[in-house]
């Protein structure tokens, strides 16, 4: 308080509290007050009172500056003056720089100089060397690979659908049109059936769907959402357009909402920027149609409440709690057993609290999630109300018993 910390924000990080000490705080706030780090950015961060020490911190920002990274950037992460090890960001600049990774993919996600540790980074690299993936698409999804640990990795390239659409990605084959050969390919390279594959990457719903676009044409693709072809529009234009009509009315009368033609605009806008993966790899209209309403509905959706209302749920409710902790050993303590999820949810789970622990809020979080996995921001959203629905299902069913 007598640096301005409102009551509010230090409830909101009662661990501060639990573990710092008066007098290393008050060490902290002038080694960052030294560096120009004002009050307000200190609150989005107080972990950093909790867990810094005000000697390390100064040598982590000389380390830092040393590398040529602004105090803008380290403002944007204060995790890694709280988390950071001075020396251990010194071995793993050096690492990175061995292997060609600029300073501006660095910036992009300082926790890994927060958490990483060198040796274990060396040993990824070599991994992902031995299987030749390029320095190009490591600094593509840089936060997944790094975030995790070198066993997700090596599973990455096992036999086994584990990692999958991440294999594809690192490998190549993703954001195009993958030919059947390729699939073939993949599959005996890992071990997998065809119907394993198409299930994982694109949804068990659509299996028999894209076999039988296999047997017509070149290929499928897999990726992130693309616009609608040119041809397929030529060709069904007004099926669209009234398409999107029926959408927007619908979601508008589901949740009582007036205006209709803010609605219809972002319907249609979803339809033409978004639904290309389900026209090329659909080739019956009518089933194609049902595909891109269920997509753009759920697309509607993210925009207009869950973005807004499920972060806020998500960040005040014992979700974060229990996946944003504060003790990087301690996410082995989270017990995921009784949550009725998916491993693909529990990982994107893990991978959203290690972004949470880094200082940046839900929303940012999703944002450079769905940059480092290629996948639209609200496919993320769409996958945490699953979550958050399948989990408030079972705190009924708990309170009822």
């Amino acid at each position: 308080e007598k640096r301005g910390i409102q009551k509010k924000t230090i409830e909101n990080c009662l661990y501060v509290l639990a573990t710092g000490k008066s007098e290393e705080i008050e060490k902290i706030f002038e080694a960052l007050e030294k560096r120009g780090i004002q009050k307000k950015t200190i609150e989005n961060c107080l972990y950093v009172l909790a867990r810094g020490k005000a000697e390390e911190i100064e040598k982590i920002f000389e380390a830092l500056e040393k590398r040529g990274i602004q105090k803008e950037t380290i403002e944007n992460c204060l995790y890694v003056l709280a988390r950071g090890k001075a020396e251990e960001i010194e071995k793993i600049f050096e690492v990175l720089k061995k292997k060609g990774i600029q300073k501006k993919t660095i910036e992009n996600c300082l926790s890994v100089l927060a958490q990483g540790k060198a040796d274990e980074i060396e040993k990824i690299l070599e991994v992902l060397d031995k299987e030749g993936i390029s320095t190009a698409k490591i600094c593509e999804m840089y936060g997944w690979i790094f975030l995790n640990n070198l066993k997700t990795i090596e599973q990455t390239f096992s036999e086994g659908a584990e990692y999958l659409k991440q294999y594809m990605q690192l490998k190549g084959f993703y954001n195009r049109i993958i030919s059947k050969e390729e699939i073939r390919n993949i599959c005996k390279e890992k071990n997998i059936e065809l119907n394993q594959f198409l299930g994982e990457i694109l949804g068990e719903q659509y299996i028999e769907i894209l076999k039988e676009t296999l047997q017509k044409k070149e290929g499928i693709y897999i990726g992130q959402s693309i616009p609608i072809q040119k041809e397929f529009m030529q060709n069904n234009g007004n099926d669209l357009l009234e398409l999107g009509k029926q959408i927007s009315r619908n979601f508008c009368y589901q949740y009582r909402i007036k205006d209709k033609e803010e609605v219809e605009s972002r319907a249609l806008e979803i339809i033409i920027s978004k639904c290309g993966n389900i026209t090329w790899n659909c080739d019956n209209i009518e089933i194609a149609k049902r595909m891109i309403y269920n997509k753009t509905f759920k697309y509607l959706k993210a925009d207009f409440f869950t973005s807004k209302e499920l972060l806020l749920d998500f960040t005040n409710t014992d979700y974060s709690k229990q996946f944003g902790m504060l003790e990087k050993e301690r996410h082995q303590d989270v017990d995921l057993t009784n949550w009725n999820i998916n491993e693909e949810q529990k990982q994107l789970l893990m991978y959203i609290s290690q972004y949470l622990e880094s200082g940046y809020d839900l929303n940012e979080t999703t944002k450079m999630i769905a940059n480092d996995l290629q996948i639209d921001v609200e496919e993320i959203l769409i996958e945490l109300e699953n979550i958050k629905n399948t989990r408030d299902v079972q705190v009924r069913q708990g309170e009822e018993k």
